[in-house]
């Protein structure tokens, strides 16, 4: 349905810093956590409890942190008192595990005292944080590194702080000499190493021009210092930093992203990469690759289990994170509970609304059990980037997925797939399906728009007359499904086709934006709107004219839209920065219903067609959200198991 770029990224950011007269939250909708088995969450930090190692924990890029009693087999969200779920480094005291300091994006640092039970908010001087190390000799010292101010160094843990240096630079990574905490290291994002004797009160470069992503000290020989890099493999000294040496024998790789040494033998050592691990046994002069069961994941974080050399956790963008106990011979998914997919695209089954389909970056899930819990439909699909989900609505077995190589088809309601056409393998970004002849389906892309007249078993290209439009929004008219709308990319606008898309038209003064979302009042067929990435319009003459109404909203992305079908009144938005609208006046005015949530990037809304209290809301890697009520339109929390 929708793909995420970096330009949309770009555009939507700008547009967050207008101000906005959006009222507080609504606090009678409630939303819950409904995504136990989507497993897929991206995965910046591993650290390993020093006296307890079966006790884990992870900072996740969009579902906060998670807690693990059991070595990885299964995981709980540990986010209470955090007000951001962008974590981007986690660290734990080495004296006393029960604390643990975490930094995030856009909302600080923050430390808990109870082993992540809670967390609390530290008043620092600085804002971003992108590296934490604390004095293994005496825990209250902390340091820490920003983006371009610095090193913040406390004494007092983090009850207050001062900057001792390097203000120009961003700081990727902090190493402490775990024999004289005096001695530091430091790596920059673009300006190599540094280093200090003296606690950081004075440092001297030692290495320049690298990018540095990771630097790890030897534990029995803090002379022997490693230093991953972005684009030039790993530097290693063993002088101290006076002279290096680049290690490169068997890394096939230039980007390593995470490194460690192995506490309890020094000689084995595990490097995270763009194509995966790589290990050595001889102090990082010869590389293996050692990715059985894994693939070429990309390995963000990575962590030696301080007792054992064997048992080694990484964690990646996808599928998310991985343990082995062979020293990396194999390795195992270890998510169940980590929860922080893309959550593209939803669709309920419109006579069984246990049945639930969801699009994610990986492949289509399914539950059974309406989103009690979660498992792959992928047989046949193999796990492709999935945009868009359609049901026949007369046969609800047949379930269509939109993906980045065509549009796959199941019959029997996701347990199989296959490719609908071998010829058609476009990257597929929007899907409409007729209501009264569903062998009509349609699929938007990259230059237009797709039909086809047997179920999706041969397409035709059928909008010659659409200018070769990226296609990111399809909407039948459910009254008259002769008619169809397209939303196009870029300033495209909006397309009708009256004649099932045998010609279309490009209609619609006052809407010359990029269209994300479209639909189509069931009870007025003049009624139509369109989410875009400047807010909602609405159009009261069939797409003729349309209005932009925002009040009460924010300027962000719409990403997703949908109408109660038994209130055509009420209408849900979904916006990338602010979370889920709702409003109860056909979009005259909006207000935010975002209580329970804990990402506002809402990438796709489904009301169950069967029961209108119930509603879901998939996020851009925080997962998905469920909300659900005894009267239209209150929502109120629905307790899930964890």
């Amino acid at each position: 349905m929708k793909r995420f770029t970096l330009a949309m990224m770009i555009f939507i950011l700008l547009f967050s810093l207008i101000p906005s007269g959006a009222v507080e939250a609504d606090d009678q909708i409630t939303w819950k956590k409904s995504d136990n088995g989507i497993n897929a969450a991206w995965v910046y930090s591993i650290v390993i409890d020093p006296i307890l190692p079966n006790n884990l924990y992870v900072g996740t890029a969009y579902a906060g942190v998670f807690k693990s009693k059991d070595g990885g087999l299964t995981w709980q969200a540990v986010n209470d008192g955090l007000s951001s779920l962008q974590i981007r480094v986690l660290t734990i005291d080495p004296a006393n595990p029960q604390i643990l300091y975490t930094a995030t994006s856009g909302a600080g640092l923050f430390k808990s005292i109870n082993g992540g039970t809670s967390w609390q908010l530290l008043d620092t001087p600085f804002s971003e944080v992108s590296a934490l190390a604390i004095d293994p000799t005496k825990p209250t010292t902390i340091y820490a590194g920003t983006i371009d101010d610095g090193i913040y160094k406390s004494t007092n843990s983090g009850v207050s702080w001062n900057a001792i240096g390097l203000t120009s630079d961003s700081i990727s990574s902090i190493a402490i000499d775990p024999i004289d905490p005096d001695i530091i290291y430091a790596g920059t994002h673009y300006d190599g190493i540094y280093k200090s004797i003296n606690g950081g009160e004075g440092w001297v470069k030692k290495i320049d021009y690298l990018e540095v992503e990771i630097v790890v000290i030897d534990p029995q020989n803090p002379d022997i210092v490693y230093v991953g890099t972005w684009s030039s493999r790993i530097y290693k000294s063993i002088d101290g930093g006076e002279n290096w040496g680049q290690l490169t024998n068997g890394l096939t790789t230039s980007s390593v992203l995470s490194l460690a040494v192995s506490q309890s033998n020094p000689l084995i050592l595990f490097a995270g990469t763009d194509v995966g691990v790589f290990k050595s046994v001889d102090k990082g002069e010869n590389w293996t690759a050692v990715n059985a069961g894994l693939g070429e994941a990309r390995i963000y974080s990575l962590a030696i289990d301080p007792s054992s050399a064997e048992t080694v956790y990484i964690g990646s963008y996808d599928p998310g994170l991985f343990k082995t106990v062979n020293s990396g011979s194999s390795w195992t998914v270890i998510n169940d509970g980590i929860t922080g997919e893309y959550i593209k695209t939803m669709a309920i089954n419109p006579s069984n609304s246990n049945v639930i389909f969801a699009g994610t970056f990986n492949g289509v899930y399914r539950s059974l059990d309406a989103a009690a819990s979660w498992s792959l439909s992928s047989v046949g699909l193999d796990n492709k980037d999935t945009d868009v989900i359609v049901i026949n609505p007369l046969q609800p077995t047949t379930v269509y997925a939109g993906t980045n190589s065509g549009v796959y088809k199941s019959t029997d309601s996701g347990d199989t797939w296959k490719i609908a056409d071998q010829a058609f393998q476009e990257t597929i970004f929007s899907m409409a399906i007729n209501p009264i002849n569903p062998n009509i389906v349609y699929a938007g892309v990259m230059y237009g728009v797709y039909k086809s007249e047997n179920a999706g078993e041969t397409w035709t290209y059928t909008s010659s007359s659409m200018n070769n439009e990226t296609v990111r929004a399809l909407v039948v008219d459910p009254l008259n499904p002769t008619t169809i709308y397209s939303g196009t990319a870029g300033m495209g606008g909006v397309y009708k086709s009256n004649n099932e898309g045998g010609n279309w038209i490009r209609i619609g003064s006052g809407i010359n934006t990029d269209i994300v979302s479209l639909v189509v009042d069931p009870s007025d067929s003049n009624v139509i709107y369109a989410g875009t990435y400047g807010g909602v319009h609405k159009s009261i003459d069939a797409g003729m004219n349309w209005e932009w109404l925002k009040i009460g909203l924010t300027y962000g992305a719409i990403e997703d839209l949908t109408i109660d079908p038994t209130d055509t009144n009420v209408i849900f938005a979904a916006t990338f920065m602010d979370g889920v609208f709702k409003s109860v006046n056909m979009a005259e005015s909006w207000e935010p219903v975002n209580s329970g949530l804990q990402t506002k990037m809402i990438m796709s809304l489904a009301i169950d067609p069967n029961d209108t209290s119930t509603m879901y809301a998939g996020t851009y890697r925080g997962g998905l959200y469920k909300a659900t009520s005894s009267n239209h339109g209150i929502y109120l929390p629905l307790v899930l198991s964890p």
